[in-house]
Formats: C-alpha cells, structure tokens, sequence
C-alpha cells in the first residue's frame, strides 16, 4: 500500500504538469506564442516524461501533451500522429478519461485545418465517452459530473450545433465561461492539487492508526469547510457496528461524538456517497430523528473501500450553524480522498499488525533465549550427573573386573573371586600360567579372560588342543616347516609360534603332549625361539604361552610320562580352577546367563527356573561342571515349551532308576545280572507302569524320573 501511494503521488504531480501545459497551451493562440513560450513548453514535456517515464499506463497523457506542444510549435503533422498514438494507447488501456480528451484535441486540430468532418466525428466520439462515463455514476453525482467546465462546454456545443457559430469551433473546451461560479482559476487549481499532494504524503507517512485518522479527518473539515467531522469504522467483529475512531471539530477540539447513524449506515450498506446541502428540507433525511436531533444543516458522507471492494466505513461530515455549500461540488474530491485514506488505514492497520507480531516474536524470542538458559543448565547438571554416573560405572567395572569376574566368566563365590585374584596380578606379567581342573569347568574362558584383560589384548588368542592333533602334525602346526620337509609339505609353513606374534596361544591338554614334543617345547620356553620342522635357522618369537589340563600332572613327573623340567617350567603361576560342585552358590548365576544367551541366540522370550528346578540344579553333583550345565538347560530350553521351567524338565543322570524303597513293594526284578542297562531299564518301566495300574505320571514319580524324561523313555521303548 505505500508504494501504491508513492506511486499515485507522482502521477498526481506528473498530471499537475499536464494540466498545467494545456492550460497554457489553450490560452495561447499561434500568432501570440513567441518562442520562449515554446521552449518553455519543451521543457515541461521533458519534465511530464521523466516523471511518467516509459509507463504504459500513463503514455496517454504525455503524447496528448507532446502533441499539444507539437501543434503550437506549427507542426501539425507531428501533432496528428502524438495524438494517434495517445489515442490507441488509451484504447488499449482502457482509459476512457484520457481517449475523450485525446479525441476533443485532435478535434480541435482538425477544426484549425479546415477539416470540419473529421473534427465534428472526434467531438461525438469523446461525448459519447462522456456520456457513457456518466451512466456508471449515482443520480445524484451526475450533476456534478456534468458540471466541469471542459465537460459541460463541450456537451452544449454537441447537443445544439444549429445554434453556434462556426467561429467557436477553434475556442478552447477548456476555458471556463465567466458567469460560471464552480470554475477555478489556473492558480487555484495549481494551490488545490498541491494542498492535495502534501495531504496525500502527510497519509502516506503517517503509520499510527489514530493519529492517521485525525489527521485525515482534520484534512476533510479543511477541504469542504465542514464544522466537525468524523471517521467511523466497521468492528472487525460479526455485528460490524460502526465506532468513532477520530472525531474533530473545526477548530480541532474534540467534539461530542454524535452524528447522524442513519447517514452513516445507509452509506456503509450501499456503499454510495450522501450529500444533503439542506438536511431540513431533504425528504431522505428529514425523516431521521438524528437529523431534529442534532439540528443538522449540511451532512456529506461517502465510504471508504478496501482494494478488495468491501466497504471498511465512512468518512463523514457535517455542519449545523451555516449551510455546506461547497459539499456537492466537492463530492469528487471526498470519494477520492476516500480511497487514499482506505489505502493508508490499511497500511497502518498492517504495519500495526506486523509490529504486534514483531512484539510478540520478540517477546517469544526472549522467552525462548531464557527457555534455552534454562534448558542449558539443566542439561549442564544432568551431563555432570551423566558424568558423574560414568564415572562411577567406570569404578564399579573395575571393582567387578578386579573381584567379581571377567568377560565370559560368570560367579561371584569365594572359590571365583581366588581365580579373579590371580587373573588380576597375571595379566599384565608375560609369565607361563599352568591351568588345572575338571574337563567343562571353563579353563579355556580363564584363558581368554587373561589375554583379553591384558596388554596383548589386541592381537590374536589360538587354542590348540594338543591331544586331539597327531604328534607329527600337532609339531609342525605350532612350529612350522620348511617346503619338503614331509610328504605333503608342498609349501613352507610359520607355525603359531611365529603367526600369534605379540598374541597368546593356549596349549589345552599340555599332559596329552607327546615326549618329543615337550622337549621342543621346553626348548621355546626357556630360548624363546623356534625351529621349524626340515629348518636350520631359529627364529625369535614373542608370544605368551598358556597350559591347560585336566590331568595331575605331578603324578605324570613321578611316572616318567611328563618331563619333569617342563613341568617347573610351565608350573610358575597355578590357577586351580574350581569344579561346580564346588561353587554351587554361582549356580543361579550360570543358569540365568544361559537363559538369557539362549533368548539372544534363537531370538525368543527369555525363560525362568522354578525354584523347586533350581533347588534340583544346585543339588546335583555336576560330573561334567560348566559344560554339562549348559547342556541340561539348553536340552530343556528346546524341548519345553513351559515359560518356566521345573525339576520335570531337566534330564540329570541318575545312577539307578529304582527308588531305594519302591512303592507298593515292587522288587528288583532277578535275572538282571546278565541284562544290558537298557533291558533293566525297560523291565524297571513296565514293572512300575504294572504296579501303578499304567498311570504313566504316578509311575514317573515312584521310579524318580522327571516325566518329560519318562515319556522319552517309553517312545524309546516302544512301550505302549
């Protein structure tokens, strides 16, 4: 809306100058200009185009003016193309307003010519424009319309031609007749535009609503000469109700904020203009009691439209001392300056919203600067309560670690935390570790727990079962060989020794190891350097060596079948790793880290133990330690279908299947002396199916079995 009206302020001026040119230029006659009028004139063509510049809106108005000042200049013909062009640019703009002045002065061109015809045809076509442009206007409007000087001269010489004299077809349209009391002299009309353009950019930079509106209504009591105006808007609310948003006096003083609603809202609903010169004998208002009550004499009001059309209020204006004589012949200029103040209450009311809205961000902004504040110090305590958490967690590893167990071991009784202990001082001393304990007790996870807990926990960790490897090949897998040392050598081969450089090897079952090679060992150990099987040089190695055996081997020394030298040398750190039974109070500990492995591994719900299933588990004596544990609950895991598994569902060996005292006096059957355990068994099972009447669950219970087994053992059987 600004530029809007910055825009519409230099037209304004640029018409000024048109007016101002014509107006000269009807004045002057071809004899009587001299040339200085002429350059004169020039130089107000060259002012018009620079302030229209190369709009095609307004190219109208400058060709009608060069054209005027080509035909004083004497050169008609450049003045018969300017106004052509003028006229068809109008045309095609639409602008009615300049293509009927274009056609009166080409109009009157060709009456100075001598060409009658083409003349009278172009004053026709301009009062038909006229009188077009005058149809679109209210009743009462059209009198004042029709009232302009060039408008009403050039419409009497039309309508009655018979009566004029040839003679008056080269008189200027323009040039009031002087009995003619509306008519404004050249220098008023120069005062009043320009009273109108400093209103207009008084409006235009004025952003405050209220004092924009007084403003405005101070500006329209001057214009007419009214006692007291006001400017009324609809609420923004669904009654739209008409408020007083400024309200002056002549003088400027406030007045008492009355005025005729009937006036106001009539002009609000229809959005037409209402001028009663004389309120007192106008039948539209002599019916309203406002019009008695507040002894009105004059009353002009007209609305105010958006750009979207829709009627936002109504300027108004009135007197009640002395008649408004002026208030019809300045309707024109009230509805005109009607739209400037729409304009410029828009434009307010959107700056007004947008610094509401500035407010309002800011006000968000600073609320969130302090939101953020706050949330950086909140977050600052909890990231120091993280910290402090870590650290802490830190600690406690390292107190688990140290005491409590390492990666894959699992228990927390006196028997583990000795283990932890010597872990703890190991890990980081390259000294041979001897390990010993029953086979399942987890001497290789020991193993790793060391070498991952110490400094080569980065390079590789290899166990090597040396029972399980035939003595000519178990050597050369630890110590390599040369291309054709054997058969089947086709390639040479390093050997672990020398390929877990800076790593730990774990020898499992070092008692199994045969002669020859523990000397070659024994040799490594003590040297710390290989020689590969068919080599002749020795190569240095850096690799930790670990022993495991389930064997005494201070028995094997005193039978000659373990070379006592290797035994010292490998016998330097012991760790005695505790069987099961040993530890039962780690039991529970075992079986819910199985448990839970299991969930991980077959992606399943993790499962529980009944406490009469645990009671069961940690009275058993566990022969096979760690290993036959996992095996028990992984067999119960697969084949139960129970969230929770019980005594039922664990299959522990049992050295009898017989009860010492079977109920209902069933004896062990004779003749079982020469019978496979399996016979026994199927004749122990029918016996107690017979004697229990083949209740199969009642049988289950006096023979002791779990009856998940039982149902097993008869499948197996083919007992039916």
């Amino acid at each position: 809306p600004v530029l809007t009206v910055a825009t519409d302020v230099v037209l304004v001026e640029a018409l000024v100058e048109v007016e101002a040119l014509q107006q000269k230029l009807d004045r002057a006659r071809d004899e009587r200009v001299v040339l200085a009028d002429v350059e004169r004139l020039d130089g107000m063509v060259v002012r018009i185009h620079n302030l229209l510049e190369d709009s095609d809106a307004h190219s109208a108005a400058r060709g009608l003016a060069e054209g005027q000042v080509a035909r004083l200049d004497g050169d008609e013909d450049v003045a018969i193309k300017r106004f052509d062009q003028a006229l068809v640019t109008a045309r095609a703009n639409k602008q009615r307003a300049w293509t009927w002045r274009v056609l009166e002065a080409r109009g009157q061109l060709h009456a100075a010519v001598g060409r009658e015809d083409d003349a009278r045809q172009d004053r026709q076509q301009a009062l038909e424009i006229l009188e077009d442009m005058a149809t679109d206007l209210p009743r009462d409007l059209r009198e004042v319309y029709w009232s302009e000087p060039r408008r009403r001269f050039l419409r009497k010489r039309e309508v009655a031609p018979s009566q004029r004299n040839v003679e008056l077809i080269i008189v200027d349209a323009d040039e009031p007749e002087p009995d003619d009391p509306t008519c404004l002299a050249e220098s008023d009309r120069t005062d009043r535009v320009g009273r109108i353009l400093e209103i207009n950019r008084q409006i235009a930079g004025e952003h405050d609503l209220e004092r924009l509106l007084e403003t405005v209504t101070d500006h329209a009591i001057a214009l007419v000469r009214a006692e007291r105006g006001f400017v009324l808007l609809r609420s923004r609310t669904a009654d739209n109700k008409l408020s007083v948003h400024a309200a002056r006096e002549s003088d400027g003083s406030d007045p008492h904020s009355r005025f005729s609603h009937s006036v106001a809202s009539r002009v609000v609903a229809t959005a037409e203009p209402f001028v009663a010169v004389d309120a007192a004998g106008d039948g539209r208002v002599s019916q309203y009691v406002s019009q008695h009550s507040l002894s009105l004499r004059s009353v002009a009001c007209v609305p105010i439209r958006s750009r979207t059309g829709r009627t936002i209020g109504a300027l108004y204006l009135e007197t009640r001392l002395r008649a408004g004589g002026q208030f019809r012949g300045e309707l024109p200029t009230l509805l005109a300056f009607a739209d400037q103040v729409a304009i410029a209450i828009e434009t307010a009311r959107l700056l007004g919203e947008n610094r509401a809205r500035a407010e309002q961000l800011a006000k968000a902004n600073v609320e969130l600067e302090e939101a953020r504040e706050k949330l950086e110090q909140a977050l600052g305590r909890k990231t120091e309560q993280l910290e402090h958490t870590r650290r802490n967690l830190r600690s406690a590893r390292a107190v688990l670690r140290s005491h409590f167990g390492y990666q894959g071991i699992v228990g927390t009784s006196s028997a583990m935390r000795q283990v932890y202990a010597i872990i703890e001082r190991v890990k980081d001393n390259d000294v041979p570790v001897l390990l010993i304990g029953e086979s399942g007790t987890g001497k290789e996870v020991i193993a790793r727990a060391i070498h991952s807990a110490g400094s080569r926990s980065k390079q590789r960790f290899v166990g090597v079962n040396c029972g399980a490897i035939p003595e000519h090949l178990l050597e050369s897998e630890l110590f390599g060989h040369e291309k054709g040392a054997f058969t089947g050598a086709d390639r040479e081969r390093k050997g672990l020794f020398r390929e877990l450089d800076k790593g730990t090897i774990l020898l499992d079952e070092i008692g199994e190891m045969p002669e020859k090679m523990q000397a070659s060992l024994l040799r490594v150990l003590q040297e710390k350097r290989v020689r590969g099987v068919g080599g002749t040089q020795e190569c240095p190695i850096d690799t930790r060596i670990i022993a495991a055996t389930h064997r005494d081997l201070q028995v094997m020394v005193s039978e000659r079948r373990f070379r006592e030298d290797l035994f010292y040398r490998l016998d330097v750190i012991t760790i005695a790793v505790p069987a099961l039974r040993q530890r039962r109070d780690d039991i529970p500990l075992l079986v819910d880290y199985f448990l839970r492995m299991f969930a991980a591994r077959y992606s399943r719900d993790k499962r529980s133990v009944s406490r009469q299933g645990m009671n069961a588990l940690m009275a058993h004596e566990w022969p096979g330690n760690v290993r036959q544990l996992e095996n028990v609950l992984l067999n119960a895991w697969i084949l139960s279908d129970a969230t929770e598994l019980g005594p039922e569902d664990f299959e522990l060996p049992r050295s009898s299947l017989i009860p010492h005292r079977p109920r209902h006096g069933v004896a062990p059957p004779s003749g079982t002396t020469v019978q496979s355990r399996e016979e026994r068994e199927k004749d122990e099972i029918l016996q107690a199916l017979e004697a229990n009447a083949w209740n199969r669950a009642q049988a289950a219970k006096d023979l002791g079995i779990p009856r998940r087994t039982f149902y097993r053992r008869l499948k197996k059987y083919d007992i039916q």
